[in-house]
């Protein structure tokens, strides 16, 4: 579907973008009559939905709380928004996580995580198992404009660089980090001007309310990191066309004036615009947004039904119940006596040897020195593409494990 978007596209397009937009809205409702309590939106970062277009079913994402389109997109259930925002026993973390922060299993939609930045270590992580997979699965990373200033998103760069790893990095620029404006503080807008490449990536930047340049964007960065299997950066220019949170008042540290400028990029107009181009009249799209607004006030009626998740929920898979109640294992008494370090290189062997996907990483770990107690001593050697030094950095080395 290069160049010019077809009617079906936009109206699926539209479709999304507009039940983001109506989430927002009653989530905000729901605020004010005391029935929940902490509201995100996502209006006016809805065209990260165009991503979609160029993703697998095996690629994984770790994305921005505002990326609700791109979550609708995916295939992530109305009624889940707002089971999350209620935090009902039906929402994807039993009730446990913070609104706006969502994740599916069966999207391969990771948890977005409160201390923004953990997700871009992560997502380094996970591209970092599908390197070498069968039909070339990347990952995408989305962050905002404040997030690159975490020194947990620098790490993640540059150990995607470092290794070559398939993670394609959207920023999502709106020039505000909560209250603080960003302009000429990042990495990509020097006080010098914008930077073109960052640890050696081109960033292709992209206005977020011009849906045709974004979707060329997301196109290239996605075909550049799946072919190559590397990363790429795409910088997204959009608007916050709201307050940061509910908790939060945008005029006072935002002129009127301002505010209102910011609302003529708005995505979702832009839209509607090419639908009209496209044929689509403003009476037909009127009765299409009414029926849009219905089912989304009916999927929230239904999260409202939902059960309170359960104080004391029984354990899961993969430490079942019955697993509290093991002895503790104290091996064969005829054994012949092992130290710990040795205990711990023998346990370490046997788990490489029986699982491929087994992979040690860390500081001083390789052969000849075998880590500083020589606890992983012959291990490289041995596994020579699964064990490996990492750089001297413990927050990439623990974030992209978690990865």
């Amino acid at each position: 579907m290069e160049g010019r978007f077809a009617t079906e596209y936009l109206k699926q397009l539209h479709r999304i973008f507009f039940i983001s937009r109506e989430i927002d809205r009653l989530e905000r409702e729901f605020i004010k009559q005391g029935i929940a309590h902490f509201h995100v939106s996502g209006a006016g970062h809805e065209s990260t939905a165009l991503l979609n277009e160029f993703l697998q079913d095996d690629d994984w994402l770790h994305l921005h709380y505002r990326d609700k389109a791109l979550m609708l997109a995916r295939g992530m259930p109305i009624r889940e928004f707002f089971s999350s925002l209620l935090a009902t026993a039906n929402s994807h973390s039993a009730g446990r996580q913070m609104s706006a922060h969502l994740s599916s299993r069966a999207l391969n939609i990771t948890s977005i995580v409160g201390p923004v930045g953990n997700n871009a270590l992560h997502a380094v992580g996970v591209a970092a198992s599908l390197k070498q997979k069968p039909g070339m699965p990347i990952t995408i990373c989305c962050v905002g404009d404040g997030t690159t200033q975490q020194g947990e998103f620098l790490e993640a760069v540059a150990e995607a660089v470092r290794s070559q790893y398939p993670v394609v990095f959207v920023i999502e620029d709106n020039s505000f980090s909560i209250s603080t404006r960003t302009s000429k503080q990042t990495f990509f807008d020097l006080p010098a001007g914008p930077a073109s490449s960052f640890y050696g990536i081109d960033i292709i930047r992209t206005d977020g309310d011009d849906l045709t340049a974004s979707r060329d964007a997301f196109r290239k960065a996605v075909r550049h990191s799946r072919n190559n299997r590397t990363p790429s950066i795409v910088l997204l220019n959009v608007e916050r066309l709201s307050d940061h949170t509910n908790a939060d008042d945008q005029k006072t540290y935002r002129t009127l004036l301002e505010i209102e400028a910011g609302s003529s990029r708005d995505p979702l107009p832009n839209l509607r615009a090419m639908l009209h181009e496209a044929g689509v009249d403003a009476n037909a799209l009127r009765k299409i947004e009414q029926e849009l607004i219905a089912e989304v006030q009916a999927e929230a009626a239904l999260a409202r039904k939902e059960d309170a998740p359960k104080v004391e929920p029984e354990a899961k898979a993969p430490y079942p119940a019955s697993f509290e109640k093991k002895a503790e294992y104290r091996g064969d008494e005829n054994a012949s006596t092992l130290t710990m370090r040795e205990a711990l290189n023998v346990v370490l062997d046997k788990q490489l040897a029986a699982n491929p996907e087994v992979v040690l990483f860390g500081q001083d770990i390789e052969d000849p020195k075998g880590d500083v107690f020589g606890v992983t001593r012959g291990l490289s050697t041995k596994y020579p593409d699964r064990v490996r030094n990492a750089a001297l950095t413990e927050s990439t080395i623990v974030g992209t494990a978690v990865g």
